[in-house]
């Protein structure tokens, strides 16, 4: 006989299958005229290739930019409005030298706007 509270049950954690599952995308700081965007794939991987592609809404293309850095700023003056909303996108190609981009490719999107202060990861 056992007297007190049932042990509450604990909930299975999610286990990841592989990088790509932990990779992050997000917004580091920004302004009217600009948007700093970066991943955490620069503390899961000692080397790595990432492609952003940056589109409207609408489908009508904005940018796009691959480089071995680990973030990128989406600048105003390419084309971008405080008034749209964007669909930002990164292709992290890990353990790959230029220009083959061997191994598992992460894609991760975020959709952001301007909430008339800064940009921002929509909900």
């Amino acid at each position: 006989m056992s007297i007190g509270c049932k042990e509450e049950e604990k909930a299975n954690p999610i286990v990841a299958t592989s990088w790509s599952d932990d990779m992050e995308m997000m917004i580091n700081s920004s302004d009217s005229a600009n948007v700093y965007m970066a991943t955490n794939a620069e503390w899961y991987l000692s080397e790595f290739w990432q492609e952003w592609t940056v589109e409207k809404l609408d489908g009508e293309f904005v940018m796009s930019s691959w480089a071995d850095a680990p973030s990128f700023d989406l600048h105003i003056s390419y084309g971008l409005k405080i008034t749209d909303t964007l669909n930002v996108c990164v292709d992290i190609y890990p353990n790959a030298d230029y220009p083959d981009r061997s191994g598992e490719v992460c894609a991760k999107c975020k959709t952001i706007s301007f909430n008339g202060t800064e940009w921002v990861t929509n909900q």
